[in-house]
């Protein structure tokens, strides 16, 4: 496993409060999967942003690959390949904001976005959503129930078939008060569903009418979120604007965030082209992820005369799991011994010093860098 690095090459990056908004009875600005939310009720930003962020400016960014459509959330097409480390701002290619948002902070909580309030019964059998009055789309017309309805609808009939699977445990949805929607399961217990819904996007039932919704597509659609897409050159380029009457710019959950003028992402057929621009100036911010790479690729014109700056560091994400595992279902893996034995026989030092230039330690758990990763002798508790 790679030592817990990334390598960044970036250029100026800014990043656009959470409302005080009344609560419901039984209702919450926030939900988390387990326990209760890290920031509480009236807090006005996510405390790792900079809520002052320099705003303007123009940011490009190089993908490896192509596409042909614009909706991820279908079958058909190729949509943009998303790299995990730009994945939260490529969510906005679409530019379709969600009930409510992730913070990257937590494991898995969930803060309102379109969604002003949330609530959901201890035994998870439903999920109640308040909608923000003022969430709209970029024409100005006023994120609905029956939007949100819709949405659900299509993603269970036509969308991704994760997406089918999960939303097709909704029974029905209801109505039970202005701006108010209800989805009722089909079954009980099921703490992650309520937070499955809660990540929905939430299209135009109106831009959607007379529209294939599972047709792949280089049309934008009616965009609610910080960026309106304004140009689509097939297979090449996608250009987008920050739109100026973004309705949720005030939210805590967008202060400090969304600040460039325009953002661009420009496709390349390989990853060698695209680190040639990125040499020349053509883009603005790569992170490397190769050991060699990053040892001997990066004394070249840019970084000598300070134009490119280059910085490694740590950070607090779990790293996860890359290594081999043994079916051991097969007779040669069932003894225990063997697997030791082929441990042995892998020397990771030799490889780590010889093809990683030492920036590579070894897995020590599932939960790598995580409170639920596995350190020293086990505790008192733990036997």
């Amino acid at each position: 496993m790679r030592q817990i690095y990334h390598s960044i090459v970036l250029a100026f990056m800014g990043l656009s409060c959470l409302s005080s908004i009344s609560m419901a009875e039984g209702a919450q600005t926030a939900i988390a999967m387990h326990g209760a939310p890290q920031y509480p009720f009236g807090v006005t930003r996510f405390p790792f942003i900079d809520p002052d962020a320099e705003v303007g400016g123009e940011l490009k960014i190089g993908i490896a690959g192509t596409f042909d459509s614009l909706n991820p959330l279908i079958v058909k097409g190729t949509p943009p390949k998303v790299p995990l480390e730009i994945s939260y701002s490529l969510l906005h290619l679409h530019s379709l904001e969600r009930l409510m948002v992730r913070n990257p902070d937590e494991p898995f909580s969930l803060y309102g976005l379109i969604a002003e309030t949330i609530e959901t019964p201890e035994d998870r059998s439903w999920v109640e959503f308040v909608l923000n009055p003022q969430a709209a789309f970029s024409d100005g017309t006023p994120i609905t129930v029956e939007d949100v309805i819709f949405s659900w609808e299509i993603l269970r009939d036509e969308g991704l078939p994760n997406v089918r699977r999960y939303y097709s445990l909704v029974s029905r949805a209801e109505t039970p008060a202005p701006n108010t929607v209800r989805f009722i399961f089909s079954e009980k217990g099921n703490r992650e569903l309520p937070m499955i819904l809660a990540l929905m996007s939430v299209f135009s039932k109106a831009d959607w009418e007379g529209k294939d919704f599972g047709a792949s597509s280089l049309e934008p659609p009616l965009t609610s979120g910080p960026y309106i897409i304004t140009d689509v050159d097939p297979g090449r380029r996608i250009r987008l604007e920050r739109n100026l009457n973004y309705w949720g710019r005030d939210l805590a959950v967008n202060r400090g965030m969304h600040n460039f003028d325009v953002i661009e992402y420009d496709f390349f057929r390989d990853g060698t082209s695209m680190f040639e621009a990125f040499k020349t100036s053509q883009l603005n911010f790569r992170v490397e992820h190769d050991a060699k790479s990053w040892a001997t690729n990066y004394d070249f014109l840019a970084t000598r005369n300070g134009q490119v700056n280059v910085a490694e560091f740590p950070h607090q994400r779990v790293a996860g799991m890359n290594g081999f595992v043994f079916n051991t279902r097969k007779p040669i893996f069932a003894d225990v011994r063997v697997r030791d034995a082929l441990i042995l026989l892998f020397d990771f030092d030799w490889m780590n010093e010889n093809f990683f230039y030492g920036e590579y330690k070894r897995v020590q758990s599932y939960f790598d860098n995580s409170e639920l990763s596995s350190r020293g002798l086990p505790a008192s508790d733990e036997e």
